[in-house]
């Protein structure tokens, strides 16, 4: 499966009138490659520079400085070896099946800008969508056998100095410390709108940082209505009897 865009991939959990997911998108400029959620409003991205500095950082048009740094940057990482000769190892999206009350409906996606949808996982798994780095004269389509777990190739994306970036997607357990960041935050955790709670919200607890091996990933927890709250779930006396 690919996208129409040969240098923008957009793909997400669930459906297109189910949030299960952020919507993702994975694009190119020159030789540099970013990852963003459509959730978080272009504040955050996490850029892989062909210089091998790659960061997770709050955009200029954010106005927000990261916690403990004198920057904008939250998490930083340094493109690593290759795993197999031609073959690089790049950050993944992660994504918990979740149980969920109510999930939200997505707003509806402009023309031309097709996702690659994937289903939800099954209940203790998690899809990992891994980023791999082709280098130029490498047989893209022998991703599967570079790589030790089976997996769907979603799409590809090409760069200026003939690298081709793969997405792919591979079904595994929860990890633990995956499944004690979606315990300890997932049913406390609220959206709360004071004066009125919206007919549409799509929202998602996320968190990053690297795996036992060092590879940088983002962990996108799905929230559903249950974790909404306006004036009638805060204030028992004006719910309905």
């Amino acid at each position: 499966m690919s996208s129409r865009q040969p240098n923008v991939l957009r793909f997400g959990v669930g459906a297109s009138n189910e949030y299960r997911s952020a919507i993702w998108s994975l694009w190119v400029k020159g030789d540099d490659v970013y990852l963003a959620a459509r959730a978080l409003g272009g504040l955050i991205k996490l850029s892989m520079h062909w210089s091998g500095k790659w960061r997770l950082a709050w955009t200029k048009e954010s106005g927000i400085r990261a916690p403990r740094s004198s920057d904008r940057v939250e998490e930083r990482w340094h493109r690593p070896a290759e795993f197999r000769p031609g073959w690089t190892r790049g950050p993944s999206v992660i994504v918990p099946a979740v149980d969920m009350r109510e999930p939200f409906s997505r707003r509806p996606e402009k023309i031309g800008k097709p996702v690659v949808w994937s289903p939800a996982p099954r209940s203790g798994y998690s899809y990992r969508f891994v980023l791999l780095f082709a280098a130029p004269g490498v047989a893209s389509k022998d991703w599967q056998s570079a790589v030790d777990s089976p997996g769907v190739l979603i799409g590809t994306v090409k760069l200026r100095d003939s690298q081709t970036v793969l997405l792919t997607r591979h079904e595994a357990p929860l990890v633990e410390k995956e499944s004690s960041f979606i315990d300890k935050h997932k049913g406390g955790t609220w959206i709360d709108y004071p004066h009125h709670r919206p007919e549409q919200v799509e929202a998602s607890l996320f968190t990053a940082g690297s795996d036992d091996a060092g590879h940088p990933y983002i962990l996108d927890v799905p929230f559903g209505w249950e974790n909404v709250r306006g004036p009638r779930e805060r204030d028992p006396r004006l719910r309905s009897p």
